[in-house]
């Protein structure tokens, strides 16, 4: 994500319509060489340049620096929830209730238990 597209280093030889360069496998971790026509070469290079006015993503949203606060605080929630929709063998009552709760929109199968809505904040450009 942080690195360039590829290093001078890489680059072992460049003749006029070739250029042969060291790439690393990801599945076995092999360094291969590979040899590619220099326009071929062109497009693969340029498919990793991003165009102008456009800036490259690394977090975003709840992950980034900025909202550490919040998702240490949805950590929590999200923690307390679990806690609190773990059911209970000595609560048959809350079993039965289920019934009254709608069914999910997506699965049809779980009930809805609506805690919260929450809308969309638009406070910052994506």
């Amino acid at each position: 994500m942080f690195r360039i597209a590829i290093a001078n280093s890489q680059l072992e030889e460049m003749t006029d319509n070739h250029v042969t360069f060291r790439y690393q496998d990801n599945r076995t971790h092999e360094t291969r060489r590979v040899t590619l026509p220099g326009v071929e070469f062109l497009q693969r290079f340029l498919q990793h340049v991003l165009p102008r006015g456009c800036a490259k993503v690394r977090y975003y949203g709840l992950w980034s620096a900025a909202h550490r606060a919040d998702r240490t605080r949805a950590r929590a929630l999200l923690t307390a929830l679990t806690v609190i929709a773990a059911p209970h063998a000595s609560e048959p009552a809350r079993a039965s209730s289920l019934g009254d709760f709608p069914r999910c929109p997506h699965c049809r199968v779980g009930r809805l238990i609506v805690i919260a809505v929450l809308r969309p904040s638009w406070s910052r450009p994506p």
